[in-house]
């Protein structure tokens, strides 16, 4: 969130942000409110000034035009502090819809088709044959049960069977093994439920408002492990021995996507319940050469994660998972709200050995053999064969 005193310094840079990013920005309406509290204030400093000169001016028993001015200057104290405080709580959820300014080198664009890759690894497959999406392969594989979830639920949730769980069981671990066996991260099992001030913190409210989960009793179902890990210390003073800090978490996510954005979500990626695991390194707290500048002159940019280990463990991934990605700056219609700079990481994260649409696979081809699970059944592979390592990796 912006300091109040920036927008008051500089507000033409705050609206200039805010239109960048596609965004509106209530400047007008948080100055205003603001010129109205500081009035305000004033006039209620001054009336507590004056209360306390009339009574240092009363000595023995009050007369009755003395406590007639005395009750007078209480009651406008208290009416005016009664006005501030709905001012300031006016000003402050302002202040939570105004859009972080993004950074000077941010290119100005509208959607992810004009970020600027920075860069790349691995290559473009080309298959000779219609690839099938991951929920279409899932369902051929029946690892993927939607109708059964709908029964359950509802839309937009998936069961996991058989070699499905065992795949999400996996990559789960290995992930957090990555973090904490090699790049020194510390595991956190955080609470699935968090106050309001959790999420605000997290920059998920007021944005995602109609996008969250929440319970009676006023606490929110976390739509990342990011909002339990990034409010882990709020409030908090840290020596600066203590860092750096980075954390790493599994947990369950739930979001509604509501309204057109869910209809661009494919069917298992980023439902109404998935799970995640969020690395979050340390912040950038200070630097001589700028909040913006990277540690040891990485070029892993970004304001909220800067950090040398979090770009090593996305190496290790990438080592282990021969999958094409790329690194692209984003342009200012596609930087979070909460950003001033963001580096976009694209990917199709699929196993070496994942499945892709093409011819099936026979017995005699012995690579379910070699992985251990006995010839391969073309029955529920049909259109579908196991991919050898290096084979058109994407």
């Amino acid at each position: 969130m912006l300091s109040l005193q920036r927008i008051r310094d500089d507000p033409e840079a705050v609206r200039e942000g805010a239109r960048r990013k596609g965004e509106a920005a209530p400047v007008d309406e948080i100055l205003r409110h603001d010129g109205e509290a500081r009035r305000l204030r004033a006039a209620v400093e001054a009336d507590r000034a004056e209360q306390r000169r009339a009574s240092a001016e009363i000595h023995g028993a009050p007369t009755d035009d003395q406590r007639t001015q005395l009750n007078a200057l209480k009651r406008r104290i208290q009416e005016g502090e009664g006005q501030l405080g709905e001012l300031d709580a006016r000003i402050e959820a302002l202040l939570l819809e105004v859009p972080n300014v993004p950074h000077e080198s941010v290119p100005v664009g509208e959607d992810e088709r004009d970020n600027v890759v920075v860069r790349t690894w691995g290559e473009r497959p080309a298959f000779a044959f219609p690839p099938l999406t991951h929920y279409e392969i899932g369902a051929r594989l029946a690892i993927f049960d939607f109708e059964r979830a709908a029964k359950l639920t509802g839309s937009r949730f998936a069961v996991l069977r058989g070699d499905g769980a065992r795949l999400q069981r996996a990559l789960t671990s290995f992930m957090l093994d990555v973090a904490t066996a090699h790049h020194g991260y510390s595991e956190i099992a955080p609470p699935y439920l968090v106050r309001r001030e959790a999420m605000v913190g997290a920059a998920q409210l007021p944005k995602f408002e109609d996008d969250v989960y929440r319970t009676d009793d006023g606490l929110f179902l976390i739509p990342t492990a990011e909002v339990p890990l990034t409010n882990l210390y709020a409030g908090e003073m840290l020596d600066s021995a203590q860092l750096p800090i980075a954390h790493v978490g599994l947990t369950p996510c739930w979001r509604r996507e509501a309204g057109a954005k869910a209809a661009h979500v494919e069917r298992t990626i980023d439902g109404h319940e998935s799970r995640n695991v969020r690395r979050k390194p340390p912040r950038v707290l200070t630097n001589d050469r700028g909040s913006h500048a990277v540690a040891d002159e990485h070029d892993f940019l970004s304001l909220r994660f800067c950090t040398h280990r979090f770009d090593r463990a996305r190496e290790q991934v990438h080592r282990e998972f021969p999958v094409l990605r790329r690194i692209a700056l984003a342009v200012s219609g596609q930087v979070d709200r909460d950003d001033a700079i963001f580096l976009r990481e694209d990917r199709n994260l699929l196993a070496p050995r994942r499945l892709v649409a093409g011819p099936p696979v026979h017995e005699d081809d012995g690579l379910g053999a070699r992985a251990g699970r006995g010839p391969v059944n073309p029955g529920p592979l049909e259109g579908c064969r196991p991919q050898r390592r290096g084979e058109g990796d994407d």
